[in-house]
């Protein structure tokens, strides 16, 4: 063997090891390597793939994708520049910068994970169950063994490993759909009863963070493998659409946390909103909070004549808190640590966006969204578009684009499963 050549192998080995590595920082909420890994992927990819085979392995698709993420940076930067002072941005541009480097990264590492698809998919699932049973373990040990305490749900369940609760969530339906899309299509991911079993694992983990947005997409998911004729013969049908309606039986027909999750959204009062001003004893659910963003944010643009350019990343959250306090909405209790509804942004990109960045970043996200819409029509894959279902309705219900791993999610699911297996190099 030429020194040329093994030095090549070297390094396509180095880039699968930097994209293992971005893997777990993605499921641990490891930031450092999350960072590290991710110029890792870009240096070791660029060294260790010719132009020609980066080029064979990308497309026009991912590369309009890319310009809407340049874009939508661009926007927030204008919007900086416009809204002096420019050190309260800098947090905001850093975070966002990954819009930049993760498609870079992913460009320059197309061809290694094109040939280790397989190999990475199993190692995400594989990760994605150690951090559950870490977290189950953890808060086992902790004492909370007697009952269904807040320690087994939401975020709580994966604060030991520091992660967001809904992230996780579709991190976690992202391995099902992975795992179902390989038994429907027996593509030896892993042998069908680990599979199964992981399957159910997914399953009820998924319940426990209790994610009302994520269980609606099993939900719809499960349902749409029953009835599209991909999924196995009539008894495994039979068997999952029971298991199915006697979970959701379970869930909607005895008291637990999950079913008074769901049942708080019944109790919303829309005519709240239109008050003038509020006692800090009023509780918003999910859904009139968001829904009280779309006055918030319109009247904030006219205050600040923000409708072109927004008001900047780095004084939204400021003039929202400045709303909530003036509002009398609550505030936490001094000395407690407890800031109630200070600190909260909008929970909806869209909204996000129009806010920081004014009707420029609300374009700009749009044609990302767009592009991400082209890419699923194209790759005409069930996992791809329940993925690509999954993050357009997670843009609006949280600001995924405010944090590193909300970016991370965004793009790197779109990006790997636009490829197809390879063969290994």
């Amino acid at each position: 063997m030429s020194e040329s050549i093994f030095r090549s192998r070297q390094l396509f080995l180095l880039n699968g090891i930097m994209t293992t590595a971005f893997l777990a920082g993605l499921v641990f909420s490891w930031r450092a390597v999350s960072s590290i890994s991710t110029a890792g992927m870009i240096i070791t990819g660029l060294m260790a793939t010719s132009a020609t085979e980066r080029k064979a392995a990308w497309t026009k698709e991912l590369t309009r994708l890319f310009i809407a993420c340049i874009l939508f940076y661009l926007a927030e930067a204008l919007a900086a520049i416009l809204h002096p002072p420019l050190p309260d941005h800098f947090h905001n541009l850093q975070v966002k910068s990954s819009l930049l480097f993760l498609p870079l990264a992913f460009y320059a590492s197309m061809p290694v994970m094109q040939a280790g698809k397989l190999y990475l998919l199993r190692i995400f699932c594989t990760l994605l169950t150690i951090a559950a049973v870490y977290c189950l373990i953890v808060q086992f040990i902790s004492g909370h063994t007697t009952e269904m305490t807040d320690a087994f749900l939401y975020h709580d369940l994966v604060s030991p490993i520091g992660q967001h609760a809904v992230l996780f969530s579709l991190y976690i339906f992202f391995g099902m759909i992975i795992l179902t899309e390989d038994i429907t299509e027996r593509g030896g991911l892993f042998p069908f009863f680990i599979s199964f079993i992981l399957i159910l694992f997914f399953c009820s983990f998924l319940f426990l963070l209790s994610s009302k947005l994520v269980i609606l997409l099993c939900l719809g998911y499960f349902f749409f493998k029953l009835f599209s004729g991909t999924l196995m013969n009539r008894k495994w049908k039979n068997g999952i659409a029971v298991m199915v309606i006697l979970t959701g039986v379970l869930l909607l027909a005895t008291p637990n946390r999950i079913q008074h999750r769901f049942r708080e959204l019944a109790t919303g009062n829309i005519a709240l909103l239109q008050q003038q001003q509020f006692s800090p004893d009023i509780y918003f659910n999910a859904w009139e909070f968001r829904l009280l963003q779309f006055r918030f944010v319109p009247e904030i643009l006219n205050e600040q004549k923000g409708w072109i350019t927004g008001t900047g990343a780095g004084h939204a959250q400021t003039l929202l808190d400045k709303k909530y306090t003036e509002l009398n909405m609550y505030q936490g209790v001094a000395g407690s640590g407890k800031k109630g509804y200070l600190g909260y942004h909008t929970h909806d990109q869209w909204l996000q966006s129009l806010l920081e960045a004014g009707l420029a970043g609300l374009f700009a996200f749009s044609l990302l969204a767009y592009f991400l819409i082209r890419i699923c029509i194209r790759q005409r894959s069930t996992t791809c578009t329940f993925m690509t279902l999954s993050l357009l309705a997670f843009s609006f219900t949280d600001a995924v684009l405010a944090s590193q791993y909300g970016i991370m999610l965004f793009l790197f699911f779109i990006h790997f499963f636009y490829i197809k297996p390879g063969t290994n190099t």
